[in-house]
């Protein structure tokens, strides 16, 4: 998934190849709670590096936690964390949401598959709510796997 994005440099035409897209959306939109590294704020916000929701084979709860937002208690990697994640679904399109998600899903030593922008779309349109999820709530439609 690289998108290629044309510049200027000293007046001289330039076209390079972006080798994350999502990188910059993530460092704009997530990084302030998940940090830039991705390890979060220990006891306030969750970390992305190895965590069992980014690392999950199938992408879908993934997917409607960033559509959705999620609330109340949520356990990452044997810690809980109480708090709240906004709902992205009015902010971000559909492509830039699996750009972001294949970012975190493929960086700081995370090795899980990338995400589609029909993957999204299917997600939003199957799945719309006006109200954040709850873990228990995701986990009942998402069952985690247990290789993660």
């Amino acid at each position: 998934m690289l998108k290629v994005v044309t510049g200027f440099w000293l007046g001289l035409g330039v076209t390079w190849a972006d080798p994350y897209p999502g990188q910059r959306l993530f460092e704009k939109t997530c990084a302030s709670c998940h940090q830039e590294s991705g390890t979060g704020l220990p006891g306030i916000y969750p970390p992305l590096v190895g965590s069992e929701w980014v690392l999950q084979p199938k992408s879908d709860a993934l997917i409607a936690l960033v559509l959705q937002g999620i609330e109340g208690p949520v356990r990452v990697l044997g810690e809980t964390y109480q708090g709240e994640m906004p709902a992205h679904k009015a902010v971000l399109d559909d492509g830039q949401v699996a750009e972001i998600l294949t970012y975190i899903r493929s960086s700081w030593g995370n090795k899980a598959g990338p995400v589609s922008r029909q993957e999204v779309a299917h997600s939003r349109q199957a799945r719309s709510r006006s109200r954040p999820w709850s873990q228990a709530e995701l986990h009942k439609i998402f069952p985690p796997t247990k290789s993660t």
